[in-house]
């Protein structure tokens, strides 16, 4: 029986424009994070973050992951 196994993993996320950073948030995790935001403050962490984003010309982002492998004896 192999022993456990870690494989990092690099990755990229092509955006066409900074403002798509935006729907990746809403297509993950963080979308309760901004969802438990009231509208007025969503919408100004929003503002901010996408002017940042735009700034930079951000149209990449780094999406690393780690895969971990074991077997549970028995």
């Amino acid at each position: 029986m192999p022993g456990p196994a870690v494989v990092a993993q690099e990755g990229r996320h092509h955006l066409d424009h900074p403002d798509q950073f935006w729907d990746v948030v809403l297509g993950t995790g963080y979308r309760a994070t901004a969802d438990a935001l009231g509208p007025g403050s969503r919408d100004r962490v929003r503002a901010r973050l996408l002017a940042e984003l735009r700034a930079a010309d951000v149209t990449t982002l780094r999406t690393d992951v780690v895969f971990g492998t074991a077997r549970r004896p028995g």
